[in-house]
Protein backbone atom coordinates (compact mmCIF):
# COMPACT_ATOMS: atom_id res chain seq x y z
CA UNK A 1 0.00 0.00 0.00
CA UNK A 2 1.20 3.40 -0.80
CA UNK A 3 1.94 6.11 1.85
CA UNK A 4 -0.98 8.84 1.36
CA UNK A 5 0.41 12.18 1.02
CA UNK A 6 -0.29 13.53 4.47
CA UNK A 7 1.48 10.47 6.12
CA UNK A 8 4.69 11.90 4.20
CA UNK A 9 4.40 15.07 5.47
CA UNK A 10 3.62 14.24 9.06
CA UNK A 11 6.59 11.35 9.07
CA UNK A 12 9.26 14.17 7.16
CA UNK A 13 8.13 17.18 9.12
CA UNK A 14 8.64 14.75 12.42
CA UNK A 15 12.23 13.85 11.39
CA UNK A 16 12.93 17.81 11.09
CA UNK A 17 11.92 18.51 14.42
CA UNK A 18 13.42 15.44 15.75
CA UNK A 19 16.65 16.72 14.46
CA UNK A 20 16.37 19.96 15.37
CA UNK A 21 15.66 19.20 18.70
CA UNK A 22 18.85 16.87 18.82
CA UNK A 23 20.80 19.55 17.27
CA UNK A 24 19.17 22.25 19.86
CA UNK A 25 17.95 24.59 16.62
CA UNK A 26 14.22 24.20 18.10
CA UNK A 27 12.76 24.30 21.24
CA UNK A 28 10.18 21.33 22.59
CA UNK A 29 7.02 24.09 23.01
CA UNK A 30 7.48 24.53 18.89
CA UNK A 31 7.22 21.23 18.33
CA UNK A 32 4.10 20.43 20.71
CA UNK A 33 3.10 23.59 18.94
CA UNK A 34 3.03 22.18 15.38
CA UNK A 35 1.15 18.78 16.60
CA UNK A 36 -1.21 21.11 18.45
CA UNK A 37 -2.07 22.78 15.07
CA UNK A 38 -2.41 19.71 13.18
CA UNK A 39 -5.22 18.11 15.51
CA UNK A 40 -6.72 21.52 15.43
CA UNK A 41 -6.65 22.09 11.48
CA UNK A 42 -6.55 18.26 10.26
CA UNK A 43 -9.51 15.98 9.97
CA UNK A 44 -7.23 13.15 10.59
CA UNK A 45 -3.75 12.69 12.29
CA UNK A 46 -1.92 10.03 13.22
CA UNK A 47 -2.17 8.80 17.02
CA UNK A 48 1.50 9.24 17.99
CA UNK A 49 0.63 13.17 17.39
CA UNK A 50 -1.98 12.98 20.37
CA UNK A 51 1.46 12.20 22.52
CA UNK A 52 3.54 14.95 20.75
CA UNK A 53 0.80 17.02 22.15
CA UNK A 54 0.74 16.17 25.46
CA UNK A 55 4.37 16.47 25.63
CA UNK A 56 3.88 20.25 27.14
CA UNK A 57 5.87 19.14 30.57
CA UNK A 58 8.42 16.51 29.04
CA UNK A 59 12.13 17.12 28.25
CA UNK A 60 13.85 17.94 24.91
CA UNK A 61 15.00 14.48 25.04
CA UNK A 62 11.83 13.41 25.75
CA UNK A 63 9.74 14.62 23.12
CA UNK A 64 12.84 13.63 21.21
CA UNK A 65 12.25 10.01 21.76
CA UNK A 66 8.10 10.56 21.59
CA UNK A 67 8.30 12.02 17.69
CA UNK A 68 9.81 8.17 17.10
CA UNK A 69 6.83 7.17 16.61
CA UNK A 70 6.36 9.35 13.84
CA UNK A 71 9.46 8.95 11.92
CA UNK A 72 12.23 6.00 11.83
CA UNK A 73 14.88 9.00 11.61
CA UNK A 74 16.97 8.20 8.84
CA UNK A 75 19.74 10.00 9.11
CA UNK A 76 19.83 10.41 5.23
CA UNK A 77 16.27 11.92 5.56
CA UNK A 78 16.40 14.23 8.40
CA UNK A 79 19.76 15.53 6.67
CA UNK A 80 17.25 16.55 3.49
CA UNK A 81 14.59 18.19 5.43
CA UNK A 82 17.43 19.59 8.13
CA UNK A 83 19.24 21.44 5.00
CA UNK A 84 16.87 22.38 2.44
CA UNK A 85 14.90 19.27 1.46
CA UNK A 86 11.08 19.36 0.76
CA UNK A 87 9.03 18.88 3.86
CA UNK A 88 5.87 17.14 1.72
CA UNK A 89 8.01 14.86 0.45
CA UNK A 90 8.16 15.67 -3.03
Amino acid sequence: MAERKEDVRYRRTAAYYRGALALGLTEPAQVVSWADGLIEHEATVPDALYDVSLATSRSRWELYSTLRALTSFELEEAESVLFGGPLDGS
